[in-house]
């Protein structure tokens, strides 16, 4: 059997931008627990918002898992809100002598948000869980026998909903060559922002 669960680096919400590349929607945590490691087969995910007009799985151009190394183990360009990524085989194992467990996380590379383009308006909601122990299929690395999944009740797996944007602004402190007013009382900043 196998416990899934949301890992301790899971992201906070976050605000993406049209067109970003590896954006990291979730961190699973996958533990065996039984006496033989679990090889995953296949993982269904559904989308934390389904309303269309503010998601879409249209705003994914691809979806993808990697593991704890930064390895690509499994990836799908969505169709619909319920993708499901499909394992080559031994691509992950739950190890059964890991007792910290492995984790996977749920990345994406997101769609332009253009006038003209698939996603024509930001704002969207993104974002992704696993709403079954059925959603996720694997079997005994040595038996071939089916395993089964659980969660850590009643955490069931849900990744945070994040947001999609046309561009997101960042801000950066700039240095000085002093920090405080002639008189000395006050404190001076300056800043630069930008957007992607």
């Amino acid at each position: 059997a196998v416990q899934v669960s949301l890992a301790r680096g899971n992201p906070a919400p976050s605000n993406f931008y049209g067109g970003q590349r590896g954006a990291t929607l979730a961190a699973f945590h996958f533990i065996s627990t039984s006496t033989e490691s679990v090889a995953v087969e296949s993982i269904r995910f559904t989308m934390n918002v389904v309303d269309t007009a503010s998601s879409s799985f249209q705003d994914y151009y691809l979806l993808y898992l990697e593991d704890e190394n930064g390895r690509r183990v499994a990836s799908v360009i969505p169709t619909s809100t319920t993708p499901v990524m499909s394992f080559g085989t031994g691509a992950f194992t739950v190890d059964k002598n890991d007792a910290n467990g492995q984790i996977l996380y749920l990345k994406a590379d997101l769609t332009d948000v253009a006038v003209n383009g698939l996603v024509r308006v930001g704002g969207h909601h993104l974002g992704f869980s696993i709403l079954d122990g059925h959603d996720v299929k694997g079997k005994g690395a040595q038996s071939g026998a089916v395993s089964m999944v659980y969660y850590v009740w009643p955490n069931l797996p849900s990744g945070p909903t994040h947001y999609l944007y046309r561009a997101v602004p960042s801000v950066n402190q700039l240095p000085l060559s002093s920090a405080t007013l002639t008189n000395g009382t006050n404190d001076l900043f300056k800043f630069r922002g930008a957007a992607n």
